[in-house]
């Protein structure tokens, strides 16, 4: 009788563990405005020149699927059109991280058939201090951009030793000649930090149980 009165305090023991510690079902988006349901606030969206980035109303994904952001660019200077995501995120250095998001070359475009990703990584005083990282659509994924259609694109990396805070850029490649506009469209972009196993420290990964006790408390 002792024994299944032990037996029921240690598996208590182990739900109010787990319940406490297990990590939310969804990881929180440290980005605003990612799904372009009605307009592209919190994105730097003010017409700079040769570059625009707008709301379009008449395409879009799943799960939002009722809008997304149009970016463009005519200055076909082999550049990069850059637009940036308002809020700032801090960031946990060395940290792991993941974005995903859906892009798609709509027909007519004269981008490239890639698209980027840069994230500026900010210091301990919110300052970029020159560091960055670029993720290529083409680098990370077989698919290609010039059929048309929508592609989902998920990256998971390292923040830097140093970086304590970012910004979050959306790119189109332009060629360095032509005329028209390179064109790419955005919807339901994400940027996390990645949850750890945060119940038990030893998952037996290491053929080892030391993390584990044969005894009751």
């Amino acid at each position: 009788m002792n024994s299944i009165k032990s037996l029921k305090h240690i598996f208590l023991g182990l739900v109010l563990i787990s319940g406490a510690a297990l990590p939310q079902a969804g990881a929180q988006d440290l980005l605003g405005n990612g799904t372009f349901n009605t307009d592209v606030s919190g994105w730097y969206n003010t017409p700079d020149g040769s570059s625009r980035f707008d709301f379009l109303g008449t395409d879009g994904t799943a799960p939002s699927g009722n809008g997304c952001a149009e970016q463009g660019d005519t200055s076909f200077n082999g550049g990069i059109s850059i637009r940036w995501n308002d809020t700032h995120p801090t960031i946990t250095p060395n940290g792991d991280y993941e974005f995903s998001l859906d892009v798609k070359k709509p027909a007519g475009s004269m981008a490239y058939s890639n698209a980027l990703v840069r994230i500026q990584w900010l210091d301990d005083t919110g300052s970029y201090f020159g560091l960055y990282s670029d993720y290529f659509f083409s680098d990370s994924s077989s698919e290609d951009l010039g059929d048309g259609n929508w592609h989902h694109w998920t990256v998971q990396l390292t923040a830097p030793a140093d970086a304590y805070g970012a910004v979050f850029n959306l790119g189109v490649p332009t060629p360095s000649s032509g005329s028209g506009e390179a064109v790419l469209r955005w919807d339901n972009v994400v940027f996390n930090a990645q949850s750890n196993d945060l119940i038990f420290s030893d998952g037996f990964e290491t053929s080892g149980t030391s993390q584990w006790s044969s005894t009751t408390p």
